[in-house]
């Protein structure tokens, strides 16, 4: 943090006023300590040398000193001892306001105790504590700078938390502005951090992308903490993470979490944010373990808030392979304890589990949407758009569908982006474009590259009906694609049953079959030997039986009989070769079933 001064001239900022009452005490080891030298120390992290000087602060001499109690919290923040944290800055806070009527200083402790609560996810304390520091900086006429520019910058944290991105850049351009007035490069480098980030939630990855490159060539000789380190990595994170760049974003996530081992509320983020990466690759055991792993560091350190945007995220991920009974329930067992900006989270989930199930979904839709779109937060709306015009589409009204749709690939398109992160589900996206293929025709190009790009295997069940349309141009289009996804289209042809089709092209979607072993596998499970047809039951089995799931779940999936699901596993170890009488243990059998398929390539 930079020194304030007042109207003299003197440093004024807490930590210079505890070195001057250490010098007062008259202890010889601190003559010569510059100002900006603990400064330097707080920016640096060095939190061994601050407490070995607070140590040696004599309180006899100096009584309850603010300087004293303002530091104290910083150190003890740094020692991720929250709570005495919180108790030391409330008590420099009140001995600012109200014993030397200084309601700068009075405003940093709140905007620091603000910054403490939005850590923790305790938005509604932190709103309070900023609501406070406004009130302070308003109440004199000479506001320091130094101090406004960090309002402002804690201003854009907490609306970008909240979801109100546009705000948020605004708010992070005057603070990163007044920095570089200040020619405080430390804080210029964390506010442009926190402007990209804002950025990326906007959707404008350009002007995100911009900042941190800013940054990193104005920092590049720089020493910088650990921290903002952190947050540079993260927006990197997201920026490749909202262009579609998954692999990139991964290895970048990873080399984040290994940075902020010692950061606690880093650690937790970036270790949700790889279960967020994991869980859009369809790797949903490495998305399991990166969520348990969070929420037992939120619990750990006291984070307990961030817990039921923890649930969402889970939620989600049980959306994605349709089992949306569990998802329903994580969101209902976090709704008490949900903020606002969780609850629109939570409606998004609700409504796309209802589109799934084909029940009332319009009305949670238009809540998020009228939300997000005031708080510009570009990613979500193109999704909520994209979800109402199917929606539209499925209800016979094409002119809604339409309207929705080419608004959500205006959006798309404006921003050279063929994906949005977060809340893409492949099979109802491969709905939306082909039914956009027949009613959103100026952005057939845009459509072919998500096809290509993005959804691949999955939007060939939804591309078959268009290759038969009466309209010459649609089947055009149609053919275009399936041209450029190399014959896809040929894959599954034999399977004429279009619910055991979608349920084949979701399992090779989400890599549970894998696409290059599918014609041996297929060789390998064929019945109808005179014909040589595959058996697409047998098939969508095997997928299902070794992505793990009960016998129980997958004649519910199959909409079949248990006992059918029973007689086609047997089947199955038969066509391995993996004899009950070898095997007798079922866990045994089956590990050396997963085994074999692995070996050769159909998992």
């Amino acid at each position: 943090m930079t020194a304030t001064t007042n109207s003299t001239g003197e440093p004024t900022e807490p930590i210079v006023q505890c070195i001057r009452a250490l010098h007062a005490a008259g202890d010889p080891s601190l003559y010569g300590l510059a100002w900006t030298e603990v400064e330097g120390w707080i920016g640096c992290g060095a939190w061994e040398k601050l407490c070995s000087v607070l140590r040696k602060l004599p309180l006899s001499i100096v009584p309850e000193t603010p300087a004293f109690f303002y530091v104290r919290g910083q150190v003890l923040w740094e020692q991720n001892r929250l709570k005495e944290a919180a108790s030391f800055l409330e008590r420099a806070r009140l001995f600012y306001r109200m014993t030397q009527n200084e309601p700068s200083l009075a405003a940093l402790c709140c905007i620091d105790l603000a910054e403490l609560a939005h850590a923790q996810r305790r938005l509604p304390v932190a709103d309070h504590y900023l609501q406070a520091a406004g009130a302070f900086l308003s109440s004199t006429a000479a506001p320091n700078p130094s101090v406004v520019a960090r309002f402002h910058w804690m201003q854009a944290r907490m609306l970008a938390v909240r979801g109100a991105a546009s705000q948020a850049v605004h708010h992070a351009q005057i603070a990163a502005a007044l920095y570089e007035t200040l020619k405080d490069m430390l804080s210029q480098l964390r506010c442009l951090a926190t402007l990209a980030e804002a950025a990326v939630h906007t959707g404008d990855l350009e002007l995100a992308a911009s900042q941190i490159a800013v940054a990193r060539s104005l920092f590049a000789d720089a020493v910088i903490p650990s921290r903002v380190c952190v947050h540079l990595l993260n927006v990197e994170v997201q920026i490749a993470w909202q262009s579609g760049n998954l692999a990139q974003a991964a290895v970048w996530a990873e080399q984040q979490r290994s940075s902020c081992r010692d950061i606690p509320d880093c650690c937790l983020y970036s270790t949700a944010l790889l279960g967020h990466l994991a869980r859009e690759r369809g790797d949903w055991a490495a998305a399991d373990s990166c969520y348990a792993e969070a929420a037992t560091l939120a619990v750990r350190h006291g984070y307990l808030d961030y817990l039921p945007e923890l649930a969402i995220h889970r939620a989600w991920r049980h959306v994605l392979v349709g089992e949306l009974e569990i998802a329903k329930g994580l969101v209902q067992a976090s709704a008490a304890q949900m903020t606002r900006v969780q609850w629109m989270a939570a409606n998004m989930v609700l409504a796309v589990t209802a589109l799934l199930e084909k029940t009332g979904s319009v009305d949670l839709l238009k809540t998020v949407l009228a939300n997000e779109m005031e708080n510009g937060a570009g990613p979500l709306v193109c999704a909520v758009r994209c979800y109402l015009a199917l929606t539209a589409f499925r209800e016979g009204e094409k002119n809604g569908g339409k309207e929705h749709g080419a608004a959500a690939l205006r959006w798309l398109n404006e921003h050279n982006l063929d994906y949005f992160a977060g809340w893409w589900h492949p099979a109802l996206m491969a709905e939306f474009v082909a039914q956009a293929l027949r009613h959103c025709a100026e952005y057939s190009h845009l459509l072919q590259r998500i096809c290509v790009n993005r959804l691949g295997f999955v939007v060939i069940a939804q591309l078959a009906p268009l290759l038969a349309d009466t309209d010459l141009a649609v089947r055009r289009r149609a053919q275009e694609i399936c041209a450029l996804l190399g014959g896809q289209e040929s894959v599954l042809q034999y399977v004429l049953d279009a619910y055991l089709r979608s349920v084949l092209t979701e399992l090779i979607a989400t890599h549970k079959l894998r696409r290059s072993g599918l014609s041996q596998l297929s060789e390998l499970l064929t019945t109808a030997e005179r014909q040589r047809k595959p058996n697409a039951m047998l098939l969508a089995i095997f997928g299902l039986y070794l992505d793990g799931q009960s016998r129980g779940a997958i004649a519910e999936r199959l909409r079949c009989s248990e006992k059918s699901v029973k007689n086609y596993i047997s089947e199955i170890y038969a066509r391995f070769g993996l004899l009950q009488m070898e095997y007798p243990k079922r866990k045994v059998r089956f590990a050396r079933l997963r085994a074999l398929a692995q070996e050769a390539g159909f998992i």
